[in-house]
């Protein structure tokens, strides 16, 4: 089939998404720094529409998510879920390897990451942790760190979680300061024509703890559907796509609008 790759040019325009407090949201509870488990109740607050009580369970698809600074949460169930997502300065989120891989994270509206703060895989440095897959309907806009794959390179391991978009349109925001390391990008769209628009602002740009490989899958993982956009005022020195490899191709139900950006 005809593959279809526009060049347009655009000025893309962006501004920090800022939410009211809602019955039900949820924030973490400590803020020393120290791990705890995303599935275990004390780890949570809730907002009950007038003050922050402790909550009795732990977050679901239908809760918006604050960590808050020095918060430092660990997903440690095959699935964790939430509606919303904001990582305050100086908080982590983090897969890890002591829990073996194969987790789900779904995020089914928009996700934040201010200055200072971690999306992140992490190692014990002996345990190999694939498999893991972040899922995000809405806008995502990183001003802080997403660091998506590490190798341990004395023990040979590592740990990584694959990025998938999903849903209508929505875009993928970067800014100066920020990190953005990737294994691989899926856009996963609910039809050819709704977009994922990365505004690449600036930022260190990486995939898999280098610079002159790829991330963008459009090819497999369950037929890939969307358009692609590249837009922002950042100067791109990376790669989107590696050489070799069938997956890396534009697949019949893909799209590539480059913007100008080369």
């Amino acid at each position: 089939m005809m593959k279809k790759i526009f060049f347009t040019f655009l000025m893309v325009l962006t501004s920090n998404l800022i939410y009211s407090q809602l019955p039900n949201d949820y924030r973490t509870k400590y803020t020393d720094f120290n791990a705890y488990d995303w599935s275990d109740p004390d780890s949570w607050q809730i907002w009950n529409g007038s003050t922050w009580v402790n909550a009795a369970v732990s977050p679901s698809a239908s809760n918006n998510i604050t960590i808050r600074t020095n918060s430092y949460i660990l997903f440690d169930d095959f699935v964790a879920e939430c509606k919303d997502l904001t990582l305050q300065t100086n908080s982590e989120l983090a897969f890890h390897s002591m829990f073996g891989g194969m987790q789900e994270f779904w995020v089914d509206g928009n996700v934040v990451i201010n200055n200072g703060s971690y999306l992140s895989t992490e190692s014990d440095g002996w345990t190999d942790a694939p498999g893991n897959f972040i899922y995000i309907a809405g806008n995502v806009i990183n001003n802080g760190n997403i660091n998506l794959y590490y190798e341990d390179l004395f023990s040979g391991t590592s740990i990584y979680a694959d990025l998938a978009i999903y849903g209508s349109n929505t875009s993928f925001t970067t800014s100066i300061g920020s990190t953005t390391d990737l294994y691989s990008l899926f856009v996963l769209k609910n039809t050819m024509n709704d977009t994922l628009n990365f505004i690449y602002n600036g930022g260190v740009l990486n995939c898999q703890n280098y610079e002159d490989l790829g991330f963008l899958y459009s090819y497999e993982f369950n037929n890939p559907m969307g358009t692609f956009m590249l837009s922002g005022n950042g100067t791109l020195n990376y790669p989107l796509f590696t050489f070799g490899g069938a997956e890396y191709f534009i697949s019949s139900k893909s799209k590539l609008n480059r913007n100008g950006i080369s």
